[in-house]
C-alpha cells in the first residue's frame, strides 16, 4: 500500500502500541484507518487512533452490521468493504500539503468505479453536461495530474483524467457506454 500511496503514511506495526502510533505523529494526522484483516481489531484501532487525536478515525469492516456502532463509538466512520471501494476513501484522505478530500461512504446502493480516459474516449473535449449520463449516475470526481477536481457541468474532460463514476450496479453499464468506456 505504501508504494501505491506515497503522500500517506502507512505503519506496518502494531496498531495498538500507543507510543508508536503517538511516535508517528497520529496526534496531528488528518485521518486514520483501520484496515487489517479482522473487524474487531479495525473497530478498536479506529476508537484508539481517534482517542489518541487523529482528526478522523475510520474503521474498514466486512460485517455489515457493524455499520450501525458509529452512534456508540468515538469514531468518524466505519465503512463496509464490500459496500465501498477502501482504496477510494484511503486515496482521497486528506493529508497535509495535499489537495485530496475525505471520502466516506455508509450504507450506500452505488457503485464508485475509477477509470483513466485514454485518447479515444468520444468524451474528451465535451462539458460534462453535453454527455447526457444516465439518471443516477454522475462523474464526481476528477483527478487532474496532481489536481483533484469536482466537476460541474461546464467541466470537460481530457486524456488521461483519472474520474471516478458513482451509479447504482444497473445504471453503471450505461454510464460507461455513455463515456465510450467498457466494463469488460
Amino acid at each position: 500500500i505504501a508504494g501505491e500511496l506515497p503522500e500517506v503514511l502507512v505503519i506496518c506495526g502494531d496498531g495498538a502500541d500507543s507510543d508508536l502510533l503517538l511516535s508517528e505523529g497520529i496526534d496531528k494526522a488528518d485521518g486514520f484507518v483501520a484496515a487489517t484483516e479482522q473487524d474487531e481489531t479495525n473497530l478498536m484501532l479506529a476508537v484508539l487512533g481517534k482517542t489518541l487525536g487523529a482528526s478522523k478515525s475510520i474503521a474498514v469492516v466486512k460485517r455489515s452490521n457493524y455499520l450501525g456502532m458509529t452512534e456508540h463509538l468515538p469514531v468518524d466512520s466505519i465503512v463496509n468493504r464490500n459496500q465501498t471501494l477502501a482504496q477510494v476513501i484511503i486515496r482521497y484522505v486528506r493529508y497535509p500539503g495535499s489537495s485530496r478530500v475525505l471520502m466516506v461512504f455508509e450504507e450506500i446502493s452505488s457503485e464508485a468505479l475509477e477509470l483513466t480516459l485514454s485518447a479515444g474516449s468520444p468524451c474528451l473535449g465535451r462539458p460534462l453536461m453535453d454527455l447526457h449520463m444516465p439518471a443516477g449516475s454522475v462523474i464526481g470526481l476528477i483527478e487532474r495530474g496532481n489536481e483533484l477536481l469536482i466537476p460541474t457541468g461546464k467541466t470537460e474532460l481530457m486524456e488521461g483524467d483519472k474520474i471516478v463514476v458513482f451509479a447504482s450496479a444497473d445504471i453503471m453499464p450505461h454510464a460507461m457506454e455513455t463515456i465510450g468506456e467498457s466494463l469488460k
